[in-house]
């Protein structure tokens, strides 16, 4: 009997010892900070010369020092001074990707001692990418967008070259798709637009095939030359205190849900003044569900000329949008009313 009881208690001391490392690596790997990446989804695709939007949170009990993101192993930036409430941060960062090319980003956090956790990680495909080569086989060619079978997509301008205050013609074929949106604004499947331009301006088309699926295609208009700038006219000096008109919010229209995608355009009715319109301010804010809005990246935009402003979007996320205007004598109008959309996953 007394030898039973040495045998179980050699074993009992056997199973604690070998608990101990396990316990204290996990005591351990508890107190290292972590970071994960929020946006862009892995295995996103963006457009070549696109800016890619890089977001995430880390997390420490003693709260992050800093966090530092690469791409394929090259360090982008070291993120200080972060956002944060309690243990957790926040940080966001534009990065515009050198190539088109596969790139994996990485995100790393640090604690204010220097220790760092695992990197989170998103691959990223810019643009067309070359295609895989086997053992015995040597090409510079590049795949570009395919569609299905049966489904066209042709986007071309005539001329795809011009000089500079002349204008080219956008014009678009699609056969068996669900719908055309050019400009932020569905469109038929066969159609053109003038553009007048002084620099080289690239226009994308988005199309939604009728499984629901998005295609992108892009056309660029060279511009050679520059536009001739007219002498400026003295202006006596300005008297009008009056604000400009409140601009009315078109696209999209306020409460829509929109299919799964990357961009969409904002447009409004621009509205006119005795002493001409300087440029719109547009104010975009989001939430994940909670109601908690925040701007998104880049927001108040400013100095928009134009009656239409293209946003990165996150499928899943709710958004509201307003815009205002500033007239040439320096006075701004009151905000529009928000106007809300849904972009709904898959």
């Amino acid at each position: 009997m007394g030898k039973n009881k040495s045998t179980l208690l050699n074993i009992f001391i056997f199973f604690i010892v070998l608990a101990i490392p396990t316990a204290c690596s996990s005591q351990q790997a508890s107190t290292q900070p972590y970071a994960w990446i929020d946006v862009p989804v892995d295995g996103l695709n963006v457009p070549e010369n696109s800016v890619v939007q890089i977001e995430g949170h880390a997390a420490h009990s003693d709260g992050v020092d800093h966090i530092e993101l690469y791409a394929n192993e090259i360090q982008l930036v070291v993120l200080e001074n972060l956002e944060q409430d309690g243990s957790l941060a926040r940080f966001d960062f534009q990065w515009l990707p050198p190539a088109a090319g596969e790139y994996l980003i990485q995100a790393i956090a640090f604690d204010e001692n220097g220790i760092s956790g695992e990197a989170d990680q998103a691959h990223v495909i810019v643009g067309a990418v070359a295609s895989p080569l086997s053992d015995t086989e040597e090409s510079d060619e590049i795949v570009t967008p395919t569609s299905p079978p049966g489904v066209v997509i042709d986007f071309w301008a005539e001329p795809a070259e011009i000089t500079a205050d002349e204008c080219a013609v956008l014009k678009w074929h699609v056969e068996n798709a669900s719908k055309v949106v050019f400009g932020g604004v569905e469109q038929s499947l066969d159609g053109s637009y003038r553009v007048c331009l002084c620099d080289d301006e690239r226009y994308s088309l988005r199309v939604t095939l009728e499984d629901g699926a998005e295609e992108i295609r892009q056309v660029t208009v060279k511009v050679t030359g520059t536009c001739e700038t007219p002498e400026p006219v003295e202006q006596p000096p300005a008297t009008d205190t009056t604000t400009p008109p409140v601009p009315t919010p078109v696209v999209p229209s306020n409460g829509l849900e929109l299919t799964c995608r990357s961009y969409q355009a904002l447009n409004w009715l621009p509205v006119s003044d005795p002493s001409g319109i300087d440029g719109y301010y547009v104010q975009v804010q989001r939430h994940s569900g909670d109601n908690n809005w925040s701007d998104i990246s880049g927001s108040v935009f400013s100095g928009i000329t134009g009656k239409s402003k293209e946003i990165s979007v996150e499928c899943g996320w709710y958004y509201r949008w307003r815009v205002r205007a500033k007239d040439g004598a320096g006075n701004t109008s009151a905000w529009s009313g928000w106007w809300t959309f849904t972009v709904i996953l898959g």
